[in-house]
């Protein structure tokens, strides 16, 4: 007899909280560093992707698997979100229930266009987007060396398609030191809003980005970190 499939209220008893941004923000790296410097006390879970791309192709530490296997996996239920973005299919295992029911704090990396599905599934979900001006954003993707010319450019059109607001999201704005967004994620994770919000605002400050930023994200930066 199959075990009775946990209900949508047992499934949201943890805290999940989904990592979102345009390609180049720098997510990987910003979550990477949370991982190696979460003080001892707080016990955070980060979920592993698979994704339909080879493992050596840099970035996240994720589970490659081909276009065939990807089919197979989704056939089979064994993803509780997935998504195609940039030619690309991604996918969170069904771990992750068990993670929530469990009461723990679960960090994915996930799509800023599938957020209505994951918020009709986990409405209790909390979204952080990391994200950084246009130029800041075609510097890194350009200098990371993974693509084309002419992907680059696809990832930035669907980045301004997308916009940079993303409705009921705390923002870090990755533009200077990694450590300054690396500890605004930590202080989310630690469950302290002030502690985030104090280290956004240094962000802004941050010298080497301070001419590179324009007057309309500096409105944007600012209503975001009051809300």
């Amino acid at each position: 007899m199959k075990d009775a499939a946990p209900s949508k209220g047992d499934l949201n008893s943890g805290r999940l909280i989904c990592i979102v941004g345009p390609s180049g923000a720098g997510k990987d790296s910003v979550i990477d560093y949370a991982k190696a410097n979460l003080p001892s006390g707080i016990e955070v879970r980060f979920a592993r992707r698979t994704i339909t791309r080879p493992s050596q192709s840099g970035g996240e530490n994720h589970e490659a698997v081909t276009e065939e296997e990807f089919k197979r996996l989704l056939s089979c239920g064994a993803f509780v979100l997935h998504w195609s973005a940039n030619g690309l299919s991604y996918g969170i295992r069904r771990g992750l229930h068990e993670w929530l029911a469990a009461d723990r704090t679960v960090v994915v990396s996930g799509s800023r266009e599938h957020l209505p599905v994951l918020r009709a599934e986990f409405p209790r979900a909390e979204v952080v987007l990391i994200t950084a001006p246009r130029e800041v954003l075609q510097q890194r993707l350009t200098g990371r060396g993974r693509e084309r010319p002419e992907a680059v450019g696809k990832r930035l059109e669907r980045s301004q398609r997308l916009g940079d607001a993303v409705p009921g999201a705390r923002t870090i704005l990755n533009t200077g030191a990694l450590e300054t967004a690396g500890e605004a994620l930590i202080a989310l994770l630690a469950g302290n809003r002030a502690a985030q919000s104090s280290l956004a605002r240094e962000e802004i400050k941050f010298p080497k980005m301070e001419s590179k930023l324009t007057e309309e994200w500096r409105r944007y930066w600012v209503s975001t970190i009051r809300s």
